[in-house]
């Protein structure tokens, strides 16, 4: 079970659709030696999930359960493992 601080802190788990990916990687993790992302299957969550606009990134849709654009998925509570699909190597989401 993963719970990062940021479960603690801001109440959720930051996820990002695929096509979000490389922009989060390149926002804040392009220092970070041997990232990897992890492909999580949304219908194995136990705890509920919601897209919403990022705090940081104003402009972006609002969501609901629903994905829009711009909506980054939260996940409120731990990552169980038999979630995770696969775990990748971040590199091949930036050029």
């Amino acid at each position: 079970m993963y719970r990062p601080a940021s479960l603690a802190a801001e109440g959720f788990i930051h996820l990002s659709q695929r096509h979000q990916v490389q922009g989060v990687i390149t926002a804040f993790y392009a220092n970070v030696p041997d990232l990897v992302v992890l492909v999580v299957d949304p219908a194995r969550l136990a705890a509920p999930l919601r897209f919403e606009a990022a705090a940081s990134m104003p402009g972006f849709a609002q969501g609901g359960k629903a994905p829009a654009a711009g909506a980054f998925p939260h996940l409120y509570g731990p990552l169980e493992a038999d979630a995770v699909l696969e775990i990748v190597d971040a590199r091949i989401f930036v050029s």
